[in-house]
Parts: C-alpha cells; sequence; structure tokens
C-alpha cells in the first residue's frame, strides 16, 4: 500500500575516535554509535534523513542476532531508493 516502500544502501563499521576526522556530516547517536549522512543527489529525498537516523538508532538499540545493545559503531548511507508515491518518512 501507499508509504510502504523505500531502502538504503550504505555500510557499518566500527567507530574509532583515535582516528576519526571531523566530520560536518556526522551526527552522534546514544551508545557512541555515529550516523553519517553520506547521500549525493536525490535517490532518497532529504527528508527522508531523519527517519533513516530513527531506523538504525532503534536496530542498534534492540541488537543483531543476541539482542544486545551495538555501541561504537558507525554506519554511513550512501544511496536508496523511493517512490514519489509509495514512500513516506513514517
Amino acid at each position: 500500500g501507499a508509504g510502504q516502500f523505500g531502502g538504503v544502501i550504505g555500510y557499518i563499521e566500527p567507530l574509532d575516535r583515535s582516528t576519526t576526522e571531523e566530520n560536518s556530516r556526522a551526527k552522534e547517536i546514544e551508545g557512541g554509535n555515529e550516523f553519517v549522512n553520506g547521500l549525493v543527489g536525490l535517490n532518497v529525498p532529504p527528508q527522508f534523513v531523519p527517519a533513516i537516523m530513527k531506523g538504525f538508532r532503534e536496530a542498534v538499540e534492540r541488537g543483531d542476532l543476541a539482542g544486545y545493545p551495538m555501541q561504537g559503531v558507525r554506519f554511513v548511507v550512501e544511496d536508496g531508493k523511493a517512490h514519489h508515491v509509495d514512500s513516506n518518512e513514517h
């Protein structure tokens, strides 16, 4: 149905603060994690970035396989897909 389509492409990596350069597109998230908006172009509309960040935050709080929160990781979103009718930020 309407509002149910979207996808992101990116990667998760360990966050090494001792070698991290200041990145103006990086946003720190609770738990010592970092979100980097590396989107270029309009495949993913800018108004969807807060929802992508929220999804990352929820995923690291919930944990992956064992259900333990993840700490010290960076998620870099690079690309994605959205549809003008079937996508929304909720």
